[in-house]
């Protein structure tokens, strides 16, 4: 007989009267190609824990990224009241997993962020979106290879028209929207991925 995993993970979901949860991501979004990453942070499955645990640990990374030598994490500004990160439910019963998307709108249509575009139409990669409350949330699963991008674009035509590129992303996951709790080091420094703030001395 199999011995199943018993271990009760749920906890009650408190929301305090005049609690604020405000929507939204921050302007500045983090990626790598997925080719890029040598090492993930660890995550535990909800059909794998081990006694002790909570329902944090199978919603939160431990542990850092490790990336190839001289890979930083770059940056992509959006337009932050026009881009999106949404997550829904995919699949059968007992297989079921996660789509965790993005619409992130990048003002204008200029070389660098056509380039962008071009590169990871073929290319899978890895996001890092600072929620409204600091967090940053992952988009992209070393088990599913990282997240497909799909760009699109316009240069307008009147001149209230929008000139802009929009980049669709989707990553399916075990969880809706993972939290990570490490550093990121990017080409302005190291980034304590728990507070948003930048590490002194690194």
């Amino acid at each position: 007989m199999a011995n199943c995993n018993s271990q009760d993970l749920y906890e009650s979901i408190a929301h305090c009267e005049g609690q604020i949860n405000m929507p939204g991501i921050n302007r500045r979004v983090y990626f790598v190609p997925l080719s890029a990453i040598i090492a993930w942070p660890t995550i535990d499955r909800a059909d794998t824990q081990k006694d002790g645990a909570t329902a944090k640990d199978i919603q939160t990374y431990k542990g850092d990224f490790t990336l190839k030598a001289d890979t930083k994490w770059r940056f992509i500004d959006v337009v932050r009241e026009k881009s999106t990160v949404s997550f829904e439910a995919q699949g059968e019963e007992g297989s079921k997993s996660f789509v965790n998307k993005a619409e992130m709108k990048v003002a204008g249509t200029k070389e660098d962020t056509l380039a962008y575009a071009a590169l990871a139409n073929n290319s899978r990669q890895v996001f890092l979106v600072q929620r409204s409350d600091n967090k940053f949330a992952v988009i992209g699963s070393k088990f599913f290879d990282g997240a497909k991008v799909n760009p699109s674009g316009s240069l307008g035509a009147a001149a209230t028209d929008e000139n802009a590129t929009t980049l669709s992303i989707e990553a399916i996951d075990f969880v809706a929207l993972p939290i990570y709790e490490g550093k990121i080091e990017t080409e302005d420094g190291t980034i304590d991925a728990t507070t948003g703030e930048p590490v002194i001395g690194e």
